[in-house]
């Protein structure tokens, strides 16, 4: 399980300490990515914050996601008088050879996440690195990559990776705003459980006209067990599973009408038979949602694409694959 605790670990320090989205990937992907950060801004909520009482926060949707691979583990760090003031993550030459222009393609940082699981306590220890510069790279040992000491990944390490991302960086006030209805949310019901009654409306969907389930740049998405499996998936956590289950009837109406998309990232290439290749990636979409019952959020819908190329695009098809708040601003 080192590596489960690894991921666990950087889960727990983006969601937890930095009020941030971690999005993991479910599969090993071809880029070497294990997960997404979507960084948010804490913010003391002034309105909720009570004198001489706990503090209350709000955090903000920041513009702009990070890239991480994660290694845990004794068998991936080493230590040489060389370099003492660094720790070297041992990972194959061809493996780095090959994934470093897919890390640099990448359209955001990407960083390295090392994950110190030989000890377990609560708050693993943890370093990273930048795995676009040269500088962590060497020429007398092609098979590692550098960490240095100081890089601690933890709560205090926000800030370096808001650095990464670069000024550019900015809240998403100009995101597409989608004002929900209560026709939105109206398949869930009091008197029903509630994995009965999203499972009825997702069935629904998926055999509604493909004029709504229609996006205005990426046209047909297509709504299967491919969506289900992932929001309901076993070891998700049960809040995350309810808030997706809540939200299939605003990711309808983000998917039809809002037309910004995101990538992603690559989950998969792989070679078919005939001599074509078959790419499977990540797209988002993302709304500022205003709800009729509540206060306005950020909601990402992610979709599947897969694409079958030869010398040129031969055919691609495009499925839901989740839908999540970014954690919530009040």
């Amino acid at each position: 399980m080192t590596e489960r605790d690894a991921i666990r670990a950087v889960e727990r320090y983006v969601e937890h300490d930095w009020m941030s989205r971690w999005q993991e990937f479910d599969a090993r992907n071809d880029d070497g990515i294990d997960g997404i950060v979507m960084l948010r801004k804490k913010q003391l909520d002034k309105k909720k914050t009570k004198t001489n009482g706990p503090p209350h926060y709000k955090s903000h949707p920041i513009r702009g996601v990070l890239f991480v691979q994660v290694k845990g583990g004794e068998s991936y760090a080493g230590e040489s008088k060389k370099r003492p003031d660094h720790i070297e993550i041992k990972l194959v030459e061809e493996y780095i050879q090959s994934h470093r222009p897919r890390w640099n393609a990448l359209p955001g940082p990407a960083i390295l996440v090392y994950v110190d699981t030989v000890n377990l306590k609560q708050n693993l220890d943890a370093w990273w690195t930048d795995l676009k510069d040269d500088a962590n790279y060497t020429t007398d040992n092609k098979q590692i990559v550098l960490v240095a000491k100081s890089n601690k990944f933890g709560p205090h390490s926000k800030g370096h990776m808001r650095e990464l991302i670069g000024p550019a960086t900015q809240y998403d006030e100009q995101l597409p705003v989608v004002i929900a209805t209560k026709e939105d949310s109206s398949y869930v019901h009091l008197k029903q459980p509630l994995k009965d009654s999203a499972r009825r409306f997702y069935r629904g969907w998926s055999a509604s006209p493909t004029t709504e389930r229609s996006n205005p740049m990426l046209g047909e998405v297509l709504i299967t067990r491919v969506g289900w499996r992932h929001i309901t998936r076993s070891g998700r956590r049960q809040e995350r599973i309810i808030q997706s289950m809540q939200l299939l009837g605003v990711a309808k109406r983000i998917i039809k009408e809002v037309g910004s998309i995101g990538w992603l990232g690559r989950m998969e290439d792989r070679p078919l038979k005939n001599g074509t290749t078959q790419r499977r990636e990540l797209l988002g979409i993302r709304a500022k949602v205003k709800f009729p019952f509540r206060h306005e959020s950020v909601i990402q819908v992610i979709l599947e694409r897969k694409r079958i190329y030869g010398q040129n695009l031969i055919s691609e098809k495009i499925w839901f694959y989740s839908v999540y708040e970014a954690r919530r601003g009040e």
